[in-house]
This record gives structure tokens, C-alpha cells and sequence, in this order.
């Protein structure tokens, strides 16, 4: 199986562990640096030690926010303490309550992880015994359990330790934590070791997408590809795999997603990665990705500036990949059937032309556009396969489509259309909930008027500069069913060269935690 978790051990005590090099201990209140103090002196601290420690933290002007991080190191014991701010105290923007709650303890966490990373420590201890220096009305973690703040440290730390796949040069990651020891009162062990197990599920989820879409396309090729989904469907007794290879395809009529494919060097495929409980599911989520291995823009091609980091493209199949893993990983009642259209976007003498006249699964006609409008073409088959296979009571799809939702929401936060408009609330909770943020487009049918097609059913797109997050919707729901509640994800927040979240800079791995969310909450209905 891929490398998607880090090799530290966590444990959930209520006792005070004895490998403790370094302790992270949150404060919400700036104000009350007396109460910060008195527990430092609880960890051995000396009570001058301690007083110093206060007093540099007033000549630091520490607020407790999100992000602020001070170290203190103890050099009689041997010890340092990462004292980092959770207050939702109002900056000067935003206020940190609300919606961004989450968002805004995830970077602090991110923050509080680096800090740590250039110590080095062997262990790290996050003390959240003493729930009145973080669970105060000022804090992010007001009246929320110990769990929560522990599932958003864990998921720091997965994500900054479980090392990303380097193909040029050696990669030497920054040593690991051996152990890292969550010291919580008696009452919260339980509910803490659940968040922290369910924690590292959903932190591997992530990594998947990360690595996967980290890969280059010369090594995640088709074929690897495939092999891949062979390995991560073996890793679970109740995940399956199935594959459609091109003469497959060409059969059942897919007329789209193998003109796409189909000059490239490996055959189009589609793969089903399916999770099925054990007991009768209560409903089935069929979830569709864009596996696009590598995008030229085939004959409309690319410039070279667009071209490179075109390997990404296929990150919206992760996302489905790692949702169905997820999900058998959790157990979930529901069944979840993850639906990746494969294929490479390559130029040669077998390509598709712009006036290339498409019959897709459901017989529709396809009037060619755009060549380098690719990814609606490949759902546009796997939309319609998913369909016919899955049954499903939920249909949702990912992928890295338009450069207009990029240009809109900027790579903070994804696009989502759909054609229930009475999810969308649900659906933006669920991004404001997990830290995946999004953020809902217009589907009105006003829209679909720039992509009639005078020489077949519709146009791929529209030939002119507009709105083509909608355009793109209006194409795709010319092939899912009415009577199928559907979500569309336009994945903008790929990548951040800042970090977001909880993730560091680069790939985000945004896509299954939020995926999975939403779809506890539909099904939960």
C-alpha cells in the first residue's frame, strides 16, 4: 500500500507521560498569562522559570491567535514548550468566529507544526487537561471537546511527516515524532482516541490525493495508474476494482472519453473502485472523478506556461479513489462507488479536431469546440457509466475543470453547481465544517443558450470568453438524470503555494474529507 500515514504512535492519556521533549500547550486568553504560569509550573517548570517565561511572552506581545507560536525552552529538563494561540478574537479583517472557524484553527495548526518541525523533537505532548486556558469564550475551541482539537493536531502532523514522493532527488524528510501523547482529563479518553483513529483515516485520505496527484506523468501513467487502484483495492476486504478498457468503452458507445484518450500511447480506460458495508447500505454515493493522467490541450494545445504541472489533472479521480478507501476504512453504512475516467489528453495523428462531431454513452451528439475542454468530455461518459452501474442515491463528481473558477474563488476555496439548489447550504456547511471551503455558482438555464449547437445536441462549450464554470455545468447536466440528486465540485484549491489549512505548501489534498462530509449529511437527512 502507498506510504499515506506517518510512523507516529499517538496515545490518549490522563496521565502525565515521562518522554516529554516537548510539550504544546494552547491558550485562548492573552489576558490571563498568570493561569498559563501556574500550569507550566505543573510540567516541572520552576516558578521563576515560569515567571520568565510570562514575562516573555508580555515583551513578545503574544495575542493567542491562530499562528502565534512561542517557544520556551526549559534547558534544566530538557524540555521546550510550544505555548500557541486559539483565540477568536477579531483581527483585522475577518472575524475567526462563524463560518471561518474552522479554516482558522486548521492554519494555525499548520503554523504550530512547522514551529515544531525545526526543533525536532522526539515527542510531543499537546496538553488539553486543563480545559481553562483554551476553552474559554474567546476561543476558537469554546465549548468544544478535547477530540476536536486533537483531530486538527493530528491532521497537522500527517500531513507535514508523511513524506511526498520526491522522483529527481533524494528526499530526506525532517525527522519524526516518535510518540505523540494527547494528555486529556479521564472523562475525554475515549471520545479522544476515537477523533485521533478517525483522524488518521481521514489525514490518509488526503495524503492519497496528495501523492497521487504529486506523481509526474511518466510515472503516473496509465498503466501504473491501474495498478495503483489494483494495490489500494487490496487493502481493504470490502473494496473492489473493476475496469473498462477501451474496446469496452467503444461498445457500450463512450464515444467522448475515447476520442479523448485515444491517441495517446496507453488506451482510455475507466476504473470503478467500489466499497460495499457489510451489512445492506443505506444508500449509494457514486462519485465521479476527472482522470486526465496528463493535459497538452491536444491540437488546441497548450502554452508552454499552461502546459507544465499538467499532471495534475487528474486530481479529481484521487479524490474519488480516496473517498471509496475512506469510506471502507470507516465503515460507513453507506456504499460508496468511486467512478475514474482515465485517460491522457495527447496530440497525434489519431486526435480528435474542434468540429468533431461526439456520440456520448447516452446518444447524445457533441459538437467539438475546444480540444483542451477535455475534462467535460470525459465526465460526460463516466457521468453516464456511473449512472447506469451504481443506481446511485447521490451522484457527486470532482475535477480540476475550468480556469474561470480559479480566476473567480482564486485556490482558497473550490466551485460547486448542482442540480438540487436546496444542497447547496448543506454542501458549503460541510466545506466550512472540514476546512475544504466552497463556494456555490448559478446553474440557471439562461446559461445553456451559449452551447446550442446548430449541427448537433450541444456544443462541448462555447467558442467565446464567458462564464464557463456554468457553461460547463450546463454541458455536464445534459448527461445526469434528472431524478439524481448531483453535486459538481470545480476543484480550484488543488494546489497552494502558501499552505491551506492544515496542508503545507503545495498540494492541498483538498476533496475527500469535504467529499465525505457532504455526504454524511445528505445521507444523514
Amino acid at each position: 500500500m502507498l506510504t499515506i500515514r506517518s510512523s507516529i504512535q499517538y496515545r490518549v492519556t490522563s496521565a502525565f507521560p515521562t518522554d516529554r521533549l516537548a510539550v504544546l500547550v494552547p491558550l485562548a486568553g492573552a489576558d490571563d498569562l498568570q493561569r498559563l504560569s501556574d500550569r507550566l509550573q505543573t510540567w516541572g517548570l520552576s516558578k521563576a522559570a515560569a515567571g520568565a517565561a510570562r514575562q516573555r511572552l508580555l515583551r513578545q506581545e503574544f495575542k493567542a491567535k491562530p499562528g502565534d507560536v512561542s517557544l520556551i525552552t526549559d534547558l534544566a529538563a530538557g524540555t521546550v514548550f510550544f505555548v500557541f494561540g486559539v483565540s477568536a478574537d477579531k483581527d483585522q479583517r475577518f472575524e475567526s468566529r462563524g463560518p471561518r472557524q474552522v479554516s482558522v484553527a486548521l492554519g494555525g495548526m499548520r503554523k504550530l507544526v512547522e514551529a515544531v518541525q525545526a526543533e525536532k523533537p522526539g515527542s510531543l505532548v499537546l496538553d488539553l487537561a486543563d480545559g481553562s486556558l483554551w476553552q474559554t469564550t474567546g476561543s476558537l475551541y469554546a465549548a468544544r471537546s478535547a477530540g476536536q482539537m486533537a483531530a486538527h493536531l493530528v491532521q497537522a502532523l500527517e500531513l507535514a511527516y508523511t513524506p511526498l514522493p520526491k522522483q529527481v532527488k533524494a528526499y530526506k524528510a525532517d525527522p519524526v515524532p516518535t510518540t505523540v501523547t494527547l494528555l486529556v482529563a479521564d472523562a475525554e479518553t475515549a471520545t479522544v482516541t476515537a477523533a485521533v483513529e478517525r483522524e488518521r483515516i481521514l489525514a490518509a485520505a488526503g495524503n492519497l490525493v496528495r501523492i497521487l496527484t504529486q506523481l509526474p506523468a511518466n510515472i503516473l501513467n496509465l498503466d501504473h495508474y491501474e495498478a495503483l487502484l489494483t494495490e489500494i483495492a487490496a487493502d481493504d476486504p470490502q473494496l473492489t476494482l473493476q475496469v473498462w478498457n477501451q474496446a469496452a468503452l467503444s461498445e457500450a458507445g463512450a464515444g467522448c472519453l475515447v476520442a479523448v484518450g485515444r491517441t495517446a500511447l496507453e488506451p482510455p480506460r475507466v476504473a470503478r473502485l467500489s466499497y460495499t458495508p457489510v451489512q445492506a447500505a443505506t444508500a449509494t454515493a457514486a462519485i465521479v472523478g476527472k482522470g486526465v493522467v496528463y493535459d497538452t490541450g491536444g491540437l488546441s494545445i497548450k502554452p508552454s506556461k499552461y502546459m507544465l504541472g499538467m499532471h495534475d489533472d487528474m486530481s479529481g479521480s484521487a479524490v474519488a479513489a480516496a473517498m471509496a478507501w475512506a469510506a471502507a476504512k470507516l465503515q460507513t453504512p453507506y456504499a460508496v462507488q468511486a467512478f475514474l475516467g482515465l485517460v491522457e489528453n495527447a496530440i497525434g495523428p489519431n486526435a480528435y479536431r474542434p468540429g468533431d462531431i461526439l456520440t456520448a454513452m447516452n446518444g447524445k451528439t457533441v459538437e467539438v469546440i475546444d480540444t483542451d475542454a477535455e475534462g467535460r468530455l470525459v465526465l460526460a461518459d463516466t457521468l453516464v457509466l456511473a449512472q447506469q452501474e451504481a443506481k446511485p442515491d447521490l451522484l457527486m463528481d470532482f475535477a480540476t475543470l475550468t480556469g474561470s473558477c480559479l480566476r473567480a474563488l482564486g485556490d482558497i476555496a473550490s466551485g460547486i453547481c448542482g442540480n438540487r439548489e436546496d444542497l447547496y447550504p448543506l454542501a458549503v456547511q460541510a466545506g466550512y465544517d472540514t476546512g475544504d471551503r466552497v463556494w456555490p455558482f448559478p446553474n440557471w438555464p439562461e446559461y445553456a443558450d451559449a452551447i446550442e449547437s446548430k449541427v448537433a445536441d450541444i456544443r462541448q462549450c462555447s467558442p467565446d470568453a464567458g462564464p464557463d464554470v456554468q457553461h460547463s455545468f450546463c454541458f455536464l447536466n445534459e448527461f445526469v438524470s434528472p431524478d439524481v440528486p448531483w453535486l459538481h465540485v470545480d476543484m480550484s484549491s488543488v494546489r497552494n503555494d502558501e499552505g491551506l489549512g492544515a496542508s503545507p505548501a503545495g498540494f492541498t489534498g483538498f476533496g475527500a474529507r469535504y467529499g465525505l462530509a457532504v455526504l454524511e449529511r445528505i445521507f444523514a437527512k
